[in-house]
């Protein structure tokens, strides 16, 4: 997937909000999402760098469950981000 800037914006961030049963750990340029099956998913990124942050998933009206986000740094106007299944 390959995400591109156009107009004067040059850098921005991506997030993939994650539901609280997938699991996700790496940081900078590739990881892995653990998912709820047991199977899982690898992320790769050829430019732009990621790093997980805590997050809220909300199912439902007054329910708040901790989770994770991926965050993907685009500078130079561009990101490429691969997943494959693990």
């Amino acid at each position: 997937m390959t995400d591109r800037l156009e107009g004067e914006c040059v850098v921005a961030i991506a997030r993939f909000h994650l539901n609280p049963q997938i699991q996700a750990d790496g940081e900078g340029m590739q990881g892995t999402l653990s998912l709820p099956d047991g199977q899982s998913v690898r992320w790769s990124i050829a430019k732009g760098a990621a790093r997980l942050v805590p997050n809220t998933w909300h199912p439902e009206f007054g329910v708040s469950l901790p989770a994770q986000c991926l965050e993907v740094g685009i500078s130079d106007g561009e990101c490429t981000m691969v997943f494959d299944r693990g």
